[in-house]
């Protein structure tokens, strides 16, 4: 314990001039700015280059529609009664399909709006849907809606009828669909 009472007292100690700090911080600035911008553009020079390269992967849409199809065909949802998860990809695919093709909201609709906007579409003459496919479409989703979200069950037989019903929907939607034009092609 140190006793305060009995303990010398000293003055203040002057103040120390320094001629120059060792270490300089802006030279160290100046060496790591131009590296720092040079990594970030590198990066971004690698990473645009990435997803140009997958988008030149990624299939047309009619195209990438008919494989994701084949490829719910191979999958065995529907020997393990997981109807939910065939037709949440059911309708996943299809709702892609005219996300990319149609309409660019399709995929965050739900059925009520995506039906209500492609009758918008045929009214408005963009594109010569049949009124018989939109009828199949809102049928087939609203019954998927119920198998979703209500758990109902299928009749045997149902689930692969909506899926070729969707098949022929993607086809008349892509015969449908107008040739584009030189200027949407540039």
């Amino acid at each position: 314990a140190v006793d305060t009472t009995k303990q010398q007292m000293f003055d203040i100690k002057p103040v120390v001039d320094i001629k120059k700090s060792p270490f300089d911080f802006t030279v160290l600035l100046y060496w790591m700015l131009p590296i720092l911008l040079i990594a970030a553009g590198i990066f971004f020079y690698l990473r645009r280059k990435k997803i140009k390269r997958e988008r030149e992967k990624e299939l047309p849409p009619y195209e990438e529609a008919i494989v994701a199809l084949q490829e719910l065909d191979k999958s065995d949802y529907l020997l393990q009664n997981k109807s939910k998860e065939y037709y949440s990809l059911l309708t996943t695919i299809v709702k892609r399909y005219l996300d990319r093709e149609v309409d660019k909201s399709a995929q965050e609709s739900t059925t009520d709006e995506l039906i209500e906007r492609l009758q918008e579409h045929k009214k408005a003459g963009h594109f010569d849907f049949d009124t018989e496919d939109i009828k199949k479409l809102e049928s087939i989703l609203k019954r998927a809606d119920l198998v979703k979200f209500a758990k109902m069950q299928q009749a045997s037989g149902q689930s692969e009828a909506d899926r070729n019903a969707v098949e022929e929907i993607i086809h008349h939607t892509h015969e449908a669909i107008p040739e584009p034009t030189e200027e949407e092609l540039l």
